[in-house]
């Protein structure tokens, strides 16, 4: 009976989040990459002057290197580009300014600031570098609305405004304002029509990231090959398919239509980071299986089918290049000036940096 009562509801929340502006979705084009280039002879090396070991996530400014780790104190460190540390900001704790948990994907930037956010609160930060050191200014501080928790990809629309992805709404992007006021927008993809929209948040699991001078946001989809751009002025979708070598296996819905039954699916987006000129996504198909008996993570594992890659488009979903990388280099950023920083686990003190327009005018 409870459950029942929990599927009532979720319909509930679901037909009540209607959207404040459709998008019109452009017919999908498929993305072929000409040229596909091993990067790991092309890597710069940046050494740092404070360790980063167990960095969760990377944001870059015009001049500030920030990373972000749940292990590090204070919870936001600050570098500039020659490696020196700047100071840092942040502490663990459940209050105003605090972090009581720090997500990577939840470190993001607008204009020249800063966006972070714990699993109450979100902020936006304006960090300089002042005749005294770091200056930080809390521009804005909001609490989370508590439906809306957990968010991820936390990014910002507008000044006022911010944008994530919370489960199990009728639209693919969840807003609140600084005034309290909540909406959604961007439609689903419809790419099995006969999986009920409940069961949505599980199918179109994705990673998502804006641009950073608030003009569109991007999607990359775990369980299919494909982006979706969306345009937050036009209020339309662009979708880009990669194609696969490995077709996804048919879905099978779970208990009462919220998820899917099974973990055996085929993955291909992994990661995804953007800057006002590239989209760069991680790109590898893997399938899973069982793992008898179960080790600390649990009793599957995953299987790589194809070459890790990291694809890059324009915003426009044109395909620029294709790089073959480590398995490694699964935290990075893309600064301003389009220079890829790759964080590796094994080094506290070193940075890796491929300069993306070098290489792009090489080809």
């Amino acid at each position: 009976m409870k459950k029942i009562i929990e599927y009532l509801l979720l319909l509930l929340i679901i037909s009540v989040c209607a959207c404040k502006k459709e998008s019109k979705v452009i017919q999908p084009t498929t993305s072929p990459f000409d040229t596909t280039i091993e990067v790991l002879g092309l890597l710069d090396t940046l050494l740092l002057t404070e360790n980063i070991l167990s960095t969760a996530g990377f944001v870059s400014t015009s001049d500030i290197l920030f990373s972000t780790s749940n292990n590090s104190t204070p919870i936001i460190k600050a570098f500039d580009y020659s490696g020196k540390y700047l100071g840092g900001f942040g502490k663990k704790g459940e209050g105003p300014g605090e972090f009581n948990r720090v997500n990577g994907a939840n470190f993001n930037r607008i204009g020249n600031d800063i966006v972070a956010s714990s699993s109450e609160f979100v902020r936006r930060y304006g960090v300089t570098m002042g005749p005294n050191g770091l200056q930080v200014e809390v521009k804005v501080e909001k609490k989370i609305p508590g439906f809306y928790r957990p968010i991820n990809d936390i990014f910002m629309i507008n000044d006022s405004t911010f944008g994530g992805v919370v489960g199990f709404t009728h639209n693919e992007y969840s807003t609140f304002t600084i005034n309290g006021d909540t909406s959604s927008f961007g439609d689903f993809l419809d790419l099995e029509p006969e999986v009920p929209r409940t069961a949505y948040s599980d199918l179109y699991q994705s990673r998502t990231a804006s641009k950073p001078d608030k003009g569109k946001v991007v999607s990359a989809y775990t369980r299919f090959p494909f982006l979706k751009i969306e345009n937050l002025i036009t209020g339309t979708s662009k979708v880009v398919e990669v194609l696969p070598e490995n077709q996804q296996k048919p879905i099978e819905i779970g208990p009462y239509k919220m998820g899917l039954r099974g973990l055996g699916y085929y993955s291909y987006f992994q990661s995804l980071e953007a800057n006002d000129d590239f989209i760069i996504s991680i790109y590898q198909e893997k399938s899973f299986e069982k793992v008898d008996p179960p080790t600390n993570t649990g009793n599957l594992r995953s299987v790589p089918l194809t070459e890790r890659k990291s694809y890059i488009f324009d915003w426009d979903g044109n395909p620029i290049l294709a790089l073959k990388i480590e398995e490694w280099m699964q935290v990075y950023t893309i600064t301003p000036d389009n220079r890829i920083i790759f964080f590796h686990p094994e080094q506290k003190d070193e940075l890796y940096v491929l300069d993306l327009i070098s290489l792009i005018d090489s080809v």
